[in-house]
């Protein structure tokens, strides 16, 4: 079980300006610092470009199975309403 999230149960955290606070951004995904069962999360959004679904689930399945105090804990992941892909990790 890759442990599904319902997108809405996750809370994006915003700054005083209301934009979400990015923590990270890369080529093909940005980190937002958010909140999952009152607990402080990242959540990254990873933009979907046909050949990267498999990507997506590669990490998902890595963050899954292992078990390190070196390596963020995998919460689970979760899709929004347009198709986005999201991984919720702990954040540090």
């Amino acid at each position: 079980n890759l442990q599904k999230i319902n997108f809405n149960s996750l809370i994006i955290e915003k700054n005083k300006k209301g934009n979400p606070i990015i923590i990270g951004k890369g080529e093909t995904s940005t980190v937002y610092l958010g909140k999952y069962n009152n607990i402080n999360v990242a959540v990254k959004e990873i933009q979907i470009i046909s050949d990267l679904e498999e990507t997506f689930l590669s990490e998902i399945l890595l963050l899954k199975i292992i078990d390190n105090n070196h390596i963020v804990k995998y919460y689970g992941y979760s899709i929004d309403y347009i198709g986005n892909f999201y991984i919720i990790t702990e954040y540090c």
